[in-house]
């Protein structure tokens, strides 16, 4: 709980450059609380490269809106879920979380992309 507790303390101001750093290294290590324990090595590097990979469009997107989704709920649903050992409610509310994120991207990057004329 306490990375769930920093996540929370942590301003994500649009437009200030370190402010969202400062979230984007709270929420990371929000979620990679949530796996830590699972002392599966493996599944923690997959889990790191797909951060990796992941955050440079979570960067794209968190520079262009002016107005950031307030995650603060979902993520206290999430760990709530996660302490309290259930796991497929956990599960859920991570998809949902992660599907609300992704549908936003998507809607950013095709609202960006170039019309095709007739």
């Amino acid at each position: 709980m306490g990375a769930l507790y920093r996540l929370n303390k942590t301003d994500r101001t649009p437009g200030d450059a370190a402010s969202l750093a400062r979230w984007e290294a709270a929420n990371n290590a929000f979620h990679l609380t949530l796996i830590e324990r699972c002392d599966m090595p493996l599944l923690i590097k997959m889990y790191k490269s797909l951060v990796s990979m992941n955050d440079r469009y979570r960067h794209i997107y968190l520079k262009a809106v002016t107005v950031q989704r307030d995650v603060i709920e979902e993520h206290t649903a999430i760990a709530d879920a996660a302490v309290e050992r259930r796991a497929d409610d956990a599960v859920a509310i991570l998809t949902r979380h992660i599907e609300r994120s992704t549908g936003n991207l998507r809607r950013l990057i095709v609202a960006e992309l170039p019309v095709e004329p007739n």
